[in-house]
């Protein structure tokens, strides 16, 4: 069953550009290049709202998630997950033939172009990640220009120690005046209650939905945890 997990705030340190934490097309690193043409280029530009300074963050060389461009005008991504208040979906886990455990992740697949309603940092937030910097003692910290990059493609494998497992039950507070209760992970759901400010609930699973992370509370609910890079409640996923 795919699971979610998030970053610890260790060991992703870098002096200039985001943290990343590559993905590799086997159990060995390396093997990470995706050529994209000009159509996915603009499709990335759209992810970013058409902003210049967050694409120079995308096609500088190995500043963030590309080489640069080839002699084809092809731009050189490369496929990376960025830790920070990042999330991504472990499809399966699986042992290496050295007993290194991996896990399995499907980005965004590339059959056709897709467009940035369907795939946004909001509404698939496990898909399209937001690039942090990380300081020596390990803290996250969003880019000046804030710049999001997906990961396209299927089939990519990570190293399950660079994740953090979700623990369930997990209690949260709620720090909005009345957070409602959905019967869906979706705001244009039905309403089936509410929760008042400083309110604790538990939440025994996650899962992405329209507007962004959302949690399942013991009665069967959804509350949203974090709706368009806000959280709404104590937890900072």
């Amino acid at each position: 069953m795919p699971e979610y997990y998030q970053f610890p705030p260790t060991t992703f340190y870098r002096s200039t550009g985001p943290g990343t934490q590559p993905l590799s097309r086997n159990t060995k690193m390396g093997d990470n290049i995706v050529l994209l043409p000009k159509p996915w280029v603009d499709f990335i530009s759209a992810v970013n709202n058409g902003n210049k300074i967050a694409m120079r963050n995308i096609v500088a060389p190995d500043y963030g998630p590309s080489k640069g461009y080839n002699s084809n005008g092809l731009l050189k991504y490369i496929s990376l997950t960025y830790p920070g208040r990042n999330i991504v979906k472990i499809e399966r886990v699986l042992y290496s033939n050295i007993g290194q455990l991996w896990g399995v992740i499907d980005g965004i697949p590339m059959d056709k172009i897709p467009t940035s309603v369907t795939y946004n940092a909001f509404d698939t937030p496990h898909l399209v990640h937001q690039l942090y910097g990380v300081s020596k003692k390990g803290t996250f910290f969003p880019l000046k220009n804030i710049t999001y990059a997906p990961i396209l493609g299927l089939n990519w494998y990570i190293p399950m120690q660079f994740l953090q497992k979700i623990i369930y039950p997990k209690t949260v507070t709620v720090n909005l005046p009345v957070l409602k209760v959905m019967k869906s992970p979706d705001p244009l759901s039905l309403q089936v209650g509410s929760l008042d400010f400083n309110s604790k609930i538990a939440v025994i699973k996650i899962e992405t939905g329209n507007g962004g992370i959302w949690g399942q509370t013991p009665d069967g609910g959804w509350i949203s945890l974090r709706y368009q890079d806000t959280n709404y409640t104590d937890w900072q996923i």
